[in-house]
């Protein structure tokens, strides 16, 4: 049995498109996501980041 595969970067939720008294709505009547991308790292995704504590 084999790991399942991830993806090769991961896409994290930082708050919603709008302001304190409005958002756009994504058109199912939930908040649209500003998303981070955090890149891929490892044997074939480019060089390895940091550790936050160095």
């Amino acid at each position: 049995m084999t790991a399942p595969r991830l993806p090769p970067q991961l896409f994290i939720p930082n708050g919603h498109i709008g302001n304190e008294n409005t958002v756009s709505n994504d058109g199912t009547g939930r908040a649209k996501d500003i998303l981070i991308e955090v890149p891929a790292v490892g044997a074939k995704g480019g060089a390895a980041r940091t550790n936050f504590l160095e």
